[in-house]
């Protein structure tokens, strides 16, 4: 038993000879492919024509050190491999390369799509006017399924306005809108606007044209004095206005006014021409102007407004929005009261 067994150590030992010496000799025949092929690498790179940098680089493998274990080989294979591979060239060679490539080869296409030019905003400007004279209308409003009434008041006296609007539920006041002031050579010039709604109080914005200035009851905060510079109720007046003075231009163009808040809010409002749709109210057709001022961001005004040229350019109906909840007043005749 004991022969035997030293017969079959000894014969696996033989065996595990062969197959290190195995390893070794396919060692040995990898590290001289990869050294061949990285020689006729180098020989083909110094013989390549003049100018032209290189496709591909060839790493010494010099540095190595002398006594490398199985995994070590296995690495420097691995590296000698990737050194063949590796698509880089000297600096100083690049230029004449990239020259070369750009007169051979088509323009290189962008993949990435390209923004989209934003629209430019329409900037505000002074048109003509044509000032409406007095009025007082009536209308029927609607909010949700709440339902009230409105008066929209113009009183233009001389060289000075006082306009009104006033928004009622179940005969609870629900808006009231008023603005005074006189007129230049933009058309309607505002001096206060106050703003007051139901559950809140008063709030005002006051256009100091002795500074060019317009400050606020509430905020401090101040905004330079554009001529042309409309609150927000004579918007209202003034679109009328300037309709009256040119209708074929604005109901092709549009118009874009400078509109303030009584909260310290100054932007541009451009109205689109949507056309000139008819009305049906109070049982007779009316022939109107329509213009849309669209919302510049969350919880902004969206204005659409309805001009009737048989009355002056006033507005029979309006829809007023912020966020979420649409206010539409009707025309239903002149107001009682005076």
């Amino acid at each position: 038993m004991t022969r035997g067994r030293i017969a079959a150590a000894r014969l696996g030992l033989i065996v595990l000879g062969v197959l290190a010496l195995h390893m070794l000799l396919l060692d040995g025949v990898a590290d001289r492919l990869a050294a061949g092929v990285a020689l006729q690498a180098a020989r083909a790179l110094e013989a390549r024509p003049a100018g032209l940098a290189p496709a591909v680089r060839v790493r010494p493998a010099g540095d190595a050190p002398a006594t490398k274990s199985r995994d070590d080989r296995h690495d420097r294979r691995d590296a000698a491999a990737r050194s063949i591979a590796t698509f880089d060239a000297p600096a100083a060679v690049l230029p004449s390369r990239a020259a070369a490539l750009r007169q051979d080869a088509p323009a290189a296409i962008d993949l990435q799509p390209a923004a989209a030019a934003a629209p430019a905003e329409p900037e505000a400007r002074v048109h003509p006017t044509r000032i409406a004279p007095a009025f007082a209308y009536a209308y029927t409003v609607t909010r949700g399924a709440a339902t009230g009434e409105a008066e929209l008041r113009w009183q233009p006296q001389g060289e000075h306005y006082f306009a009104s609007l006033q928004v009622r539920e179940g005969g609870v006041e629900l808006l009231a809108l008023s603005s005074a002031g006189e007129f230049d050579a933009a058309g309607i010039a505002p001096r206060r606007f106050v703003d007051r709604r139901r559950g809140r109080g008063a709030l005002a914005a006051n256009f100091r044209r002795e500074t060019a200035t317009v400050t606020f009851s509430g905020p401090r905060i101040e905004h330079p004095l554009a001529p042309g510079m409309q609150d927000r109720l004579s918007w209202l007046l003034q679109l009328g206005a300037i309709a009256a003075s040119d209708p074929s231009g604005v109901a092709a163009a549009g118009v874009a006014m400078s509109v303030v808040g009584a909260r310290g809010e100054a932007d541009v409002w451009h109205f689109e021409p949507m056309g000139a749709p008819s009305l049906d109210l109070a049982g007779a057709e009316v022939r109107t102007l329509r213009f849309l001022r669209r919302p510049s961001r969350a919880y902004d005004t969206r204005a659409e407004v309805w001009l009737a040229p048989s009355h002056g350019y006033a507005p029979l109906r309006m829809q007023l929005s912020n966020g979420g909840e649409t206010l539409t007043l009707e025309w239903r005749g002149p107001a009682s009261t005076p």
